[in-house]
C-alpha cells in the first residue's frame, strides 16, 4: 500500500497496519478482490488503460432500431 511520511499524518506504523488489516478484513466480508493499487498487473486491465471507452447500443422508447453511441459526450 502507498505510505505517507509519519510526520505528514502522525500516524504511527501500528496505526497503519491495524488499518490495513481493517480494511483487509471489510473486504473479505463483502467478498470484494483485492484491487492492486500500485499498478495494473492484469492483461485486461493494462489492456483497457488510456483505451476510448466501449460503445453503447442504445434503444429509444419508441423501439427504433438500436443506435449506436459512444459513451463519451462529445462537445
Amino acid at each position: 500500500m502507498l505510505r505517507r511520511p509519519l510526520t505528514e499524518l502522525g500516524l504511527k506504523a501500528e496505526d497503519i497496519e491495524a488499518m490495513e488489516d481493517a480494511m483487509l478484513k471489510l473486504a473479505n466480508k463483502v467478498k470484494l478482490e483485492p484491487v492492486d493499487m500500485e499498478g495494473a498487473q492484469d492483461s485486461e486491465t493494462r489492456s483497457r488503460v488510456g483505451a476510448p471507452p466501449p460503445r453503447v447500443l442504445v434503444t429509444p422508447a419508441r423501439e427504433a432500431p438500436p443506435v449506436e453511441q459512444s459513451s463519451v459526450s462529445s462537445s
